[in-house]
């Protein structure tokens, strides 16, 4: 190789069968984080370098990459067609009982997934769980449709959605507490 000029010389070459999944965080942005899981058959070690990112011919882009093992989840980037939007619907607050010794709150939002893309897309859409951190306030969460899955900390909605289609998910929040309580409301004020 000459002094001074750059040599690209290709060592592998690979594809790999990967399950591609949509993330959404309304709460947090708009935007759709594309994310490959990968198990391959048998174990790989490849060592740091430059690699160049596809999904279905498209280039992505190159950036760093390094792996070891048979399993991983490979983030691709964002994916500007499809969108998650969060919109407060209502919030209402009030009091309640016969000595008004209680407070009340009541907020509604829908959150709207759009796939203004060519092609069906699946989605994990993620929205943190309402954490009490007192035992006297009572919390009441019904969404339509009901969450896929739900911890202590989040709920999570598995779903596919068909080109240029948009689903929406209905929330409500009702939180029961004591009067005196001052409360943290989090970002859907």
């Amino acid at each position: 190789i000459p002094p001074g000029s750059r040599q690209r010389v290709k060592i592998r070459e690979e594809s790999w069968q990967a399950d591609f999944v949509h993330l959404l965080r309304p709460s947090l942005t708009t935007q759709a984080f594309v994310r490959a899981t990968v198990k391959l058959p048998e174990g790989r070690e490849i060592p740091s370098g430059t690699a160049m990112f596809m999904i279905d011919g498209a280039v992505l882009g190159k950036r760093q990459f390094v792996f070891s093992g048979q399993d991983g989840v490979f983030p691709f980037g964002v994916d500007p067609l499809v969108t998650a939007q969060s919109v407060l619907l209502s919030r209402k607050s009030g009091e309640k009982g016969l000595i008004v010794d209680r407070q009340t709150q009541e907020w509604s939002w829908r959150m709207d997934i759009r796939n203004a893309g060519t092609s069906a897309v699946r989605i994990r859409l993620e929205e943190p769980m309402p954490q009490p951190r007192d035992e006297r306030i009572h919390i009441t969460l019904r969404s339509e449709p009901e969450a896929s899955e739900k911890t202590s900390s989040e709920m999570v909605w598995r779903m596919e959605i068909p080109e240029g289609q948009k689903r929406t998910i209905f929330n409500t929040i009702r939180l029961d507490a004591p009067k005196e309580m001052d409360l943290d409301l989090g970002w859907r004020r």
